[in-house]
């Protein structure tokens, strides 16, 4: 199924390129090519190739329960997807094997790789943080959001640091060694559902409840601004790879492209999930991956 329509507020362009089947639930593009995983409401996780055409289909083993969130292993090979049960799998692409990550009582909401992809960790609705290793397959670091509800953890590209959207003190900083909290932000109003810092670590966006993002200076720990332009609590926020664009989703079923050196809008997509869409960049920040009301992914290039 391939759809074509252009949305554009500036010199930026998202073209549609194509809707991949319902009950999507989360998704994430691999480290090269365009590749894409998808979490879907059978309890599969479907991997999409060129002309976002099926690959292949991964189940998990035993009862298996709907996926929450996805990633890729940055150095390739592997692939994790975290249940609504708080189980994660981490399935092998090159023998067939996968293996499970067991911890969080609750669904695990967000995944994020470190760089040298021997360490995974997960965000759950438990209120609680876990940093993975990959080679014994044990929990190293447990971040306990003692009631503030944390949301969104994604390694800094670094890895020595936990960027974290909380409801009861906004964006949060800890530390990836010893989980030491570093900083609180604010900011928000009801707090914030996700954060993202970008690839040099010099900025970070938050996306607050109060309908408004955040964005910071990381070497100040100064707000920049606020930016509006949602009408409902914005759910995600994501830079793209090479730092030039941030995506936002909001509750009112919208996304925003923004410009991250001018900060202004520079497309606007209605139809989206009424819960936030999940965002997902390609590696080359030339796609951008939606969830819409229908719960489709569409992909889009960013021209």
């Amino acid at each position: 199924m391939l759809t074509i329509v252009s949305v554009g507020l500036a010199a930026v362009t998202l073209q549609s390129i194509g809707t991949i089947r319902p009950d999507a639930n989360c998704m994430a593009f691999a480290p090269t090519g365009n590749q894409l995983a998808v979490g879907h409401g059978d309890m599969t996780l479907r991997i999409y190739g060129a002309g976002l055409k099926l690959e292949r289909t991964l189940r998990q083993e035993g009862r298996a329960f709907a996926l929450q969130s996805v990633a890729y292993n940055p150095k390739g090979g592997s692939i994790a997807g975290g249940a609504e049960n708080g189980r994660i799998t981490i399935w092998n692409l090159s023998n067939n094997t996968q293996f499970s990550l067991t911890g969080h009582s609750r669904a695990v909401n967000n995944l994020s790789f470190n760089k040298a992809g021997t360490r995974l960790m997960s965000t759950s609705d438990d209120d609680t943080v876990r940093i993975w290793d990959l080679n014994t397959r044990q929990t190293v670091l447990t971040i306990r959001g003692n009631g503030v509800n944390l949301y969104g953890a994604e390694f800094t590209s670094d890895g020595t640091k936990v960027v974290v959207g909380t409801l009861g003190k906004g964006m949060s900083i800890y530390n990836a060694s010893n989980g030491q909290l570093i900083r609180t932000f604010g900011g928000h109003y009801g707090g914030a559902q996700d954060a993202s810092a970008n690839a040099a670590y010099t900025r970070a966006v938050s996306a607050g409840r109060d309908k408004r993002l955040a964005v910071w200076d990381l070497k100040t720990n100064n707000r920049i601004s606020y930016l509006s332009g949602h009408e409902d609590y914005v759910m995600y926020v994501r830079y793209s790879p090479n730092g030039k664009w941030f995506a936002s989703s909001s509750s009112d079923a919208t996304v925003i492209l923004w410009n991250a050196s001018t900060l202004k809008q520079e497309a606007k997509l209605t139809g989206m999930s009424w819960i936030g869409s999940r965002l997902a960049w390609n590696a080359s920040s030339t796609m951008l991956a939606t969830i819409n009301e229908y719960n489709l992914v569409r992909v889009y290039q960013v021209k």
